[in-house]
């Protein structure tokens, strides 16, 4: 196996140019497997490779970094420092990772935990097929019960998959039935 370029800037201790040290103990073959696997585009892969470097220390202010790449950076300090042995289903673990950037995600599967991971980049695109305007044909008022709905309605579709729009729909009137809705 050669030895990927980023693999050369870690073990030539180049990263010292830019932080004191460098913690990110993964290859850059499994940076780029996982990258992959998890749909990254390749172009970001050196943005990918140059927030490994600052998983345990900040970036120094002269390299003006992006919004996202300071996301970035930010991101993955907070999901190496949350304890993540406690997930009691698919949405505690969809809620942890939701927002955060698919790059911080990767750089977690890579260091922490990639089975939270797997699990989360198989479950982030799932969204109810119910909309507005179903709700509102339901006799519901917009407002901040829209949102209550289709939050848990988004957990039970990730927790048992809901298939279909008679399922969802039968989901919400139960729901509203239990809300005295």
């Amino acid at each position: 196996d050669d030895p990927t370029v980023f693999d050369n800037f870690i073990k030539n201790k180049l990263y010292r140019i830019l932080v004191d040290n460098c913690n990110f103990s993964s290859s850059g073959k499994k940076l780029k497997t996982l990258a992959e696997k998890y749909g990254l585009k390749k172009k970001e892969l050196p943005l990918l490779y140059f927030s490994a470097l600052f998983t345990n220390e900040n970036p120094p202010e002269k390299l003006n970094l992006s919004t996202q790449e300071i996301k970035i950076i930010k991101d993955t300090k907070t999901l190496f420092n949350e304890e993540t042995t406690a997930f009691s289903d698919k949405y505690s673990i969809y809620k942890f990772f939701k927002g955060k950037e698919d790059i911080s995600i990767i750089l977690f599967a890579a260091e922490r935990n990639k089975k939270i991971a797997d699990t989360y980049f198989s479950i982030k695109n799932i969204k109810p097929i119910i909309s507005g305007k179903d709700l509102q044909q339901l006799g519901l008022q917009q407002g901040k019960i829209y949102s209550e709905i289709i939050s848990e309605l988004t957990k039970e579709k990730i927790n048992n998959n809901l298939q279909n729009f008679d399922e969802e729909m039968n989901f919400v009137r139960k729901y509203l039935q239990e809300k005295g809705i």
